[in-house]
C-alpha cells in the first residue's frame, strides 16, 4: 500500500497546472474586453428598462410628470456619466477620452419615451466591436438603431 505520490506523478500534475495557467494568462485580455462589452450592454438595457418602468408608475399611476432620468434610475460604473441638460436626462457610457459613447439611455417626457442605444462601432478595438455585434445579434438588443420604450 502506497502512502505518497511518485516524482513522475507530481511532475505530471505541475505540468498540467502550468498549461492551464498559460492558457488563462493568454486569454486574459480577451476575457477582460468581453466582460467590458457584456457589462456595458447589460447595464444599458437594464437601466433603460428600469427607467421605463419607473416612468410608467410615476406618470400613469401616481400622475407625477415632474421627474428627470436621474430620479428614475441611477446608473453607476467607470464609464457612465450623467448629462442633466440633455432633454430630460441622459446617461452615457463613454470611452476613456470621453469622445465616443458606447451606449446611452435618454428620457424624453414630451414624447413619453425612454430611448437606449448600443453602438458597437464605438468600442475601442475591432475585437470588442466584433464581440459586441455577435452578442447583440444573439439577444434582444439592436446594434445600429435606437430602441424606444414608450410609456
Amino acid at each position: 500500500m502506497r502512502k505518497s505520490f511518485t516524482l513522475i506523478e507530481l511532475i505530471f500534475v505541475i505540468v498540467i497546472i502550468g498549461i492551464i495557467s498559460a492558457l488563462l494568462i493568454l486569454n486574459m485580455p480577451r476575457l477582460k474586453s468581453h466582460t467590458k462589452v457584456i457589462s456595458t450592454i447589460s447595464t444599458t438595457y437594464n437601466g433603460a428598462l428600469q427607467a421605463y418602468e419607473a416612468a410608467q408608475v410615476l406618470s400613469d399611476i401616481e400622475g407625477n410628470d415632474d421627474f428627470k432620468l436621474k430620479d428614475l434610475v441611477e446608473i453607476k460604473g467607470s464609464c457612465w456619466k450623467y448629462n442633466k441638460s440633455y432633454k430630460d436626462g441622459l446617461y452615457g457610457c463613454y470611452n476613456n477620452e470621453g469622445t465616443k459613447a458606447y451606449s446611452y439611455v435618454v428620457l424624453e417626457k414630451t414624447k413619453r419615451v425612454v430611448t437606449y442605444r448600443i453602438n458597437c462601432n464605438n468600442f475601442d478595438d475591432s475585437n470588442e466591436q466584433e464581440f459586441c455585434q455577435k452578442y447583440v445579434q444573439s439577444g434582444k438588443f439592436n446594434t445600429y438603431s435606437e430602441e424606444h420604450l414608450n410609456y
